[in-house]
């Protein structure tokens, strides 16, 4: 046999009644649950993206109060402010932390540091002529192979010698008087 779609109880409204019926009463309390439940899913729905963007300015606002408090610290201990960027996010800012932070990779400038004292400046070094024991040169003078070893370090310096007589000529008036 053929369906035809046709339903001889579709209009049947004999065994439809209008009054509640004892299990209908039972569900009422779980429709109830089920009606708020999707009440407050759609509240949730609705404020969801509010949280996200107040999360985002509260992250934002974080940081940008962590990179002053940091810029001020950094100037304060004597570094660049882009080195900022290379403290970690996790520790402290406080001068202290820093401090240890910048000596721990040696960022921190010698000359900078208010906790150490300064290293003494190096004294300067002046000529010191070297006596090879070939004879008594002149006080205060250079021999020939001393103001050599200074002229092939330090060809300026050898002719300032050589010019303010500092160099004991002898030898080489010697040299060039025997020479033809």
């Amino acid at each position: 046999m053929a369906e035809t779609g046709f339903n001889p109880f579709a209009d049947d409204d004999d065994d439809e009644d209008q009054t509640p019926t004892p299990a209908a009463d039972k569900n009422k309390p779980f429709a109830d649950l089920r009606k708020h439940a999707r009440s407050l899913e759609k509240q949730l729905k609705d404020a969801t993206p509010e949280l996200e963007a107040l999360r985002a300015y509260k992250l934002e606002r974080d940081e940008a109060e962590r990179k002053g408090a940091l810029k001020d610290v950094f100037t304060a201990v004597g570094l660049k402010e882009a080195q900022i960027s290379l403290y970690p996010a996790d520790a402290e800012p406080t001068e202290a932390a820093i401090r240890t932070w910048a000596t721990q990779y040696e960022l921190v400038p010698t000359g900078t540091d208010t906790n150490s004292v300064p290293a003494p400046a190096p004294a300067p070094q002046g000529f010191s002529p070297v006596v090879t024991g070939a004879g008594p040169t002149p006080r205060g003078k250079l021999t020939r192979d001393e103001w050599l070893q200074v002229t092939a370090k330090d060809p300026a310096r050898g002719r300032q010698l050589l010019e303010s007589g500092q160099v004991d000529t002898s030898e080489i008036d010697r040299l060039s008087a025997t020479a033809p």
